[in-house]
């Protein structure tokens, strides 16, 4: 149900600007990668019925490094659920270098540092990279990739932004 209204608002949002993008929301694999341009064909058929005007943005979970160049290929925009390790296989940084430059990135930071598993020097040090290669990149918009788990500690879902915020001053 969260989910669904996440989803409703973002499509709101979506709408108020003017853009339209369709997500798939949906995992895309790399078990899939033999049928990937067939499952994404309709990202050409959707973005010729616009005159360009619209946008597709795609979920990866798990491993997907290989699968970005295809999905750039197939005429994708954005990918959400950028994650180097422990969560996926490719940094923000890793993810530019096999998609090109074309596709918008999204994530950077794997959800599993938001939880207790890991040590509070690791989970930060894990935010402080994935921002620092999200300033390097244009295309890339940084936030914690996939989802939030439930199992997530709160302090440490707050302390993203202010390491985020950090980041950009030590940046500046």
């Amino acid at each position: 149900m969260l989910l669904g209204m996440f989803e409703h608002r973002q499509d709101v949002l979506y709408r108020n600007i003017g853009l339209k993008v369709m997500n798939r929301s949906k995992n895309i694999s790399a078990a899939f990668a033999h049928i990937l341009h067939a499952l994404l064909n309709g990202a050409f058929y959707f973005h010729d019925t616009a005159a360009g005007q619209n946008m597709l943005g795609v979920h990866i979970g798990g491993p997907g490094r290989r699968l970005l160049p295809l999905l750039a290929d197939a005429g994708v925009d954005g990918v959400e659920g950028i994650a180097g390790a422990p969560q996926s296989d490719a940094s923000i940084k890793e993810a530019r270098e096999a998609a090109g430059p074309n596709l918008t990135l999204w994530g950077g930071i794997p959800q599993d540092f938001l939880l207790k598993t890991y040590s509070e020097e690791q989970f930060e040090t894990a935010v402080l990279e994935a921002a620092r290669q999200a300033m390097e990149d244009s295309r890339a918009i940084l936030g914690i990739a996939d989802r939030v788990s439930v199992n997530s500690e709160f302090t440490r879902l707050k302390a993203t932004a202010s390491l985020i915020t950090d980041a950009g001053s030590a940046r500046a």
